[in-house]
């Protein structure tokens, strides 16, 4: 397993798809187990699980200490392998995620409806408010 961050890399997504670029047999393992999960029944399993029974196989099975998986990455890979294979979709339970797609104009856009309605309903609690003045600190006089 090549661990591949040149630094260059910022984001989190940025790493995830430089370690899967540097490493395609991950996906490929990790889509295998999904596979064999969606094939025995199960209709909803948690990414982790893939990672662990990965590590599992790659420590145990075959005494290999290769694998070195960042568990911040499971997002990334629980996206990629649905979108990879349509019927993995639903498998993996996700949550909003910088991985998304337009994740980031999401998040502006659904900014933007609770201040308009904040806005609308003149709610003004958390709009911002300017920064108090410090005050300056007694002095004792003994």
């Amino acid at each position: 397993m090549t661990a591949v961050w040149t630094g260059k890399e910022r984001t989190l997504e940025q790493r995830a798809r430089a370690f899967d670029q540097a490493n395609p047999h991950v996906f490929e393992k990790l889509l295998a187990i999904a596979r064999e999960a969606r094939d025995a029944g199960a209709t909803k399993i948690g990414i982790k699980l893939l990672f662990e029974r990965l590590r599992w196989v790659s420590r145990v099975e075959t005494r290999d200490d290769l694998y070195r998986l960042n568990n911040s990455y499971t997002s990334y890979y629980a996206r990629r392998l649905m979108a990879h294979d349509p019927s993995l979709a639903g498998l993996f339970e996700t949550r909003s995620s910088a991985h998304d797609p337009n994740y980031l104009q999401r998040v502006v856009q659904r900014a933007a409806r609770v201040l308009r309605a904040q806005r609308a309903s003149g709610d003004t609690r958390s709009a911002p408010r300017p920064a108090a003045r410090p005050q300056p600190s007694p002095r004792l006089l003994f």
